[in-house]
């Protein structure tokens, strides 16, 4: 009797190292979402001044969309905003 409660908490802790690992992996999936669109946020910010004090009227926006791309496709993401900027003003 004694092994079926020594198999169920194996079985157990075995459960729990998996669902630690699986929300350890989501959760640092999750911050390196959050910090790509925040330093992606701030670059295009720094890319916007820059370009404005060189008299160039490229901006993008800063919205949903725009955070959103900079934190999933990261640095060629927000190239691609400023392509479709410049494609737009063509």
């Amino acid at each position: 009797m004694e092994y079926p409660k020594i198999l169920l908490g194996l079985i157990g802790v075995g459960v729990l190292l998996l669902v630690v690992s699986f929300l350890g992996k989501r959760a640092e999936w999750f911050l390196n979402l959050v910090l790509r669109s925040v330093f992606g946020t701030i670059l295009i910010c720094f890319i916007n001044w820059g370009l404005g004090m060189l008299g160039l009227a490229v901006t993008v926006g800063i919205n949903a969309a725009t955070v959103l791309t900079a934190g999933i496709l990261g640095f060629p993401g927000i190239l691609a905003l400023y392509g479709l900027v410049v494609y737009r003003m063509l």
